[in-house]
């Protein structure tokens, strides 16, 4: 065969192949596949495909989302379905962020009344304005005309012949209180009665000046008769002004304080009574008319009148045991009150029985002023009986009757169901100091007797030394500047909705509870159960057993801490759930101007004067032992 033949043969060959190999890459030529088996075809681009068979693509549900071929569930669907502080948010919960003075309920933000007390700034001069329980759902304005603060006047000039501008007095405001149930009233306690047994002098002048029987040292009675006030029409108020002790200036609660008391307005021409105590023994004291004409100025001081006390008496107490007390509780208290009394102090031992109620105590109690110079009552037990009344304050507002002991300290003047006619006419006249020895666990009165009892007998020398646990921020706390000689301070607080900041004190706090301390000083908003600051909680009850102190005294510069009938309450935890021996707290509202109170408190601490006594000034209730002094 020729080359050129077999060259033909082989081009022939090659092309054959060539058009056998594009026929079997036609798309459109496809070769049936066997049974079973799945069909395989080549693409253009030379990858192999296989088809699957079709199924029904799978479906989850409303709150569902497919992964991996398994249905599953969203955090959430809704607000529902997350914590009530939290929102749901492209199916997931997130925390709020309300800001500092806001909080998250019903997932949303709401924000709080107030969280300082310049935001109830209302812009009115006449008006003190606080913000009550700030930054929290209890938060609340109070506007307190500062005309009804009588009893501390700020001066911010050199006391002059005219009325200092007023400012809040260092006690408990209470807005409304109902009359407790139909205490005896003392007929011829209104200066104005028609009673033919009275019998009120017609002669009475203007300003009358008389002691409170059986405490000739320390109380008198001031009695305005305005139906001998001249041009009685040309005056818009009138009060009167306890302007001088032995001579100087009378600052009563330290430096730039006064005692004034204006008469309520509108002035009526009648006669206005009310009783001024914790006076000095073997003092003099200048009592002085003054007030404000239609024309806006000044009266000045007139009619000016002095009155000089008698020398000191000897000073009653009265103890009374509530019929829960055992006859081991009982052998101690006998204990305690032998020592006692070796310090001068007469008491008389009460006992109360099942029926005993608050009527039946202040009845008691009104009867045994005026026959004694009683200044102290100690009551001992769990189910006390106290005065019921129906309180309206900034933090609490009863529909039903509440026990308070506050009205037990008004023995002249029944302010609950009388009114006088002057200014905060139920705010209490801090007659006689109100203690309290109570605890749900007997064991726990015991050991606290037996703790006071040893101090009596081997009393320990102090040296002042003072612990501040400031919880107030800066624009409200009225100690963070002060300097005590022996004074270690804790603060830190500048936002009360900073959780990391409270936490952070907490902390501090427990080790400084465990410190060698005197006196220690809780300046911070309060409540019945807990006080400032709140972290993951407040301080509480179950966190002052936990963190007990040995610091013997203690003050609370703090809105209702000291209301001993709430079992759970921080003044009762601080006292019998530690080695403390007495504690000073205000059962409502406390309002503490300038850090005047608990400056004033710590210097008559200071100085030797008696819990009882340093607590009585202001009203506040004294949680133990009233008799004991810090040297």
């Amino acid at each position: 065969m020729s080359h050129r033949k077999i060259t033909k043969g082989l081009i022939m060959f090659v092309l054959l192949l060539l058009f056998l190999n594009i026929i079997g890459c036609s798309d459109e030529i496809v070769a049936k596949p066997a049974k079973d088996v799945p069909s395989i075809t080549k693409s253009q681009n030379k990858i192999d495909r296989i088809e699957q068979p079709i199924e029904k693509p799978k479906t989850c549900g409303e709150c569902q989302y497919l992964r991996n071929g398994i249905c599953v569930d969203y955090d959430c669907c809704d607000n529902w379905d997350c914590n009530n502080n939290e929102q749901c948010r492209n199916h997931q919960c997130i925390t709020l962020n309300c800001g500092s003075c806001g909080y998250a309920e019903n997932h949303v933000c709401q924000e709080f009344f107030c969280c300082s007390n310049d935001e109830c700034d209302d812009s009115d001069s006449t008006t003190y304005d606080v913000c009550n329980n700030p930054g929290t759902k209890l938060a609340e304005c109070v506007f307190t005309p500062i005309t009804q603060q009588a009893e501390v006047i700020q001066h911010t000039t050199p006391v002059q012949d005219t009325t200092p501008i007023q400012d809040n007095p260092p006690v408990q405001p209470v807005e409304q209180v109902v009359p407790f149930s139909s205490i005896p009233t003392d007929p011829c306690g209104d200066p104005n009665s028609k009673r033919s047994e009275c019998e009120y002098d017609p002669d009475t002048e203007l300003l009358e000046l008389s002691f409170v029987p059986s405490h000739e040292d320390s109380a008198i009675f001031v009695e305005l008769n305005l139906e001998k006030l001249e041009n009685f029409e040309n005056y818009n108020y009138v009060g009167f002004w306890i302007y001088k002790e032995n001579g100087q200036v009378f600052q009563p609660f330290g430096e730039g304080s006064a005692m004034i008391n204006h008469i309520r307005t509108p002035l009526q021409k009648k006669r206005y009574r009310i009783s001024v105590s914790n006076l000095k023994p073997n003092s003099e004291y200048e009592v002085c008319l003054t007030g404000m004409f239609r024309d806006l100025t000044q009266t000045g001081r007139f009619n000016c009148k002095t009155i000089r006390t008698q020398n000191e008496k000897q000073k009653h107490a009265m103890v009374l045991i509530n019929y829960d007390i055992n006859s081991q509780t009982r052998n101690l208290i006998d204990e305690w009150i032998n020592e006692v009394e070796k310090t001068g102090i007469a008491i008389e031992k009460q006992n109360l029985d099942h029926e005993t109620n608050g009527n039946d105590v202040y009845s008691l109690l009104k009867t045994k002023y005026l026959e004694s110079n009683l200044l102290y009552v100690v009551f001992i037990g769990q189910d006390l009986p106290m005065p019921m009344i129906t309180l309206q304050t900034a933090f609490y507002k009863y529909d039903e009757p509440v026990p308070f002991s506050f009205p037990l300290q008004s023995l002249t003047f029944d302010t609950i169901n009388q009114d006088h006619g002057f200014y905060n006419p139920t705010n209490p006249l801090r007659e006689i100091s109100i203690a309290v020895i109570k605890h749900t666990d007997e064991t726990k009165i015991q050991n606290y007797l037996q703790r006071v009892i040893n101090h009596y007998k081997s009393p320990k020398t102090y040296t002042g030394k003072i612990l501040l646990a400031d919880a107030m921020i800066p624009a409200e706390s009225s100690l963070d500047n002060y300097n005590f000689q022996n004074m270690e301070y804790l603060g830190g607080i500048t936002d009360y909705g900073n959780v990391q900041q409270a936490n952070t004190w907490q902390t501090q706090y427990k080790q400084k509870l465990k410190e060698n301390q005197d006196i220690l000083v809780i300046n911070a908003h309060g409540s019945q159960e807990t006080h400032y600051p709140c972290g993951q909680a407040c301080v509480h009850a179950e966190f002052i057993r936990e963190n007990p102190t040995q610091i013997p005294f203690i003050i609370a510069v703090s809105c209702n801490i000291g209301y001993f009938m709430e079992d759970s309450s921080p003044m009762l935890s601080y006292i019998f759930g530690g080695e403390s021996l007495a504690g000073i707290g205000s059962e409502v509202v406390s309002v503490d101007v300038n850090g005047r109170m608990a400056k004033h408190m710590i210097g008559q601490l200071l100085a030797g004067k008696d819990v009882g006594d340093t607590s009585r000034a202001y009203g506040s209730t004294v949680i133990g032992d009233p008799f004991l002094k810090l040297n």
